[in-house]
């Protein structure tokens, strides 16, 4: 099959589905998933890192106010921790 067919069935794969794709258009299931998952590695690579996200905290915040011995904790979606404490003494 020529390649701007393949390129065509791969796009259909992303949007439909491999397996309703290689069905519908009669193509090999492997030969379509392994394009499909090379297409995947290349899109990938090209594309650059997302930027963390990132929150400032004013240089006053977060124990403007607040009583002695006040702890502020952060946690990251990957289960890192920032823990922040005031221990005036």
């Amino acid at each position: 099959m020529p390649e701007p067919l393949w390129e065509a069935a791969v796009a259909l794969a992303r949007e439909h589905g491999l397996y309703a794709t290689s069905r519908d258009l009669h193509v090999c299931y492997d030969s379509l998933k392994a394009r499909l998952e090379r297409s995947r590695r290349q899109r990938a690579a090209s594309q650059p890192a997302a930027a963390p996200a990132f929150v400032e905290l004013g240089a006053a915040l977060p124990f403007a106010g607040v009583a002695s011995g006040t702890s502020v904790e952060l946690t990251a979606t990957d289960g890192s921790r920032l823990l922040i404490d005031d221990q005036k003494r």
